[in-house]
């Protein structure tokens, strides 16, 4: 005998989500990479993403974040002085949200071993319609293999 799943487990409804922390390995090789980091829901416009990554940016990588529809925020804040402790002061501004973390091949990222924040305001008039995913996309001119822990949450 078979057993049959309910039709209502599983397919297009599914979602899977991480809970607090959420670590990731990958490999950047010359081109963009994108990773899902947070479902934002229309009921959230006005509030703001904070996003607090543990040592990301190994090779010469910028990081963006990229709302639902492709586009990157016009602006961000961030801390460009790395920080030994998760949470850090936001003062320095990233035009598109983009945020170097490595200058030069061969060398350590700045983050190295440090936290970055991000802070995005989500605009009142957000919305969007079916998977509003906010993104992290990753650039890199040369090959990095990437081991990042980073969470997102809404204020």
């Amino acid at each position: 005998m078979t057993r049959r799943r309910p039709a209502s487990v599983g397919g297009t409804g599914t979602r899977l989500h991480p809970f607090q922390d959420a670590s990731v390995s990958m490999d950047v090789a010359g081109a963009a990479m994108t990773l899902d980091i947070a479902g934002i829901p229309p009921t959230d416009a006005g509030r703001r993403l904070v996003i607090d990554a543990y040592d990301p940016g190994d090779g010469p990588i910028a990081i963006q974040v990229v709302a639902p529809d492709g586009t990157p925020p016009s602006s961000c804040r961030y801390n460009a002085t790395p920080s030994p402790v998760r949470g850090p002061a936001v003062p320095d501004t990233a035009a598109d949200c983009r945020v170097t973390t490595n200058v030069a091949s061969g060398r350590s990222g700045r983050y190295n071993g440090a936290w970055l924040r991000i802070e995005v305001d989500i605009d009142q008039g957000y919305d969007c319609t079916d998977a509003c995913w906010w993104k992290l996309r990753y650039q890199s001119a040369a090959a990095v293999t990437e081991r990042v822990t980073w969470s997102a949450s809404i204020e």
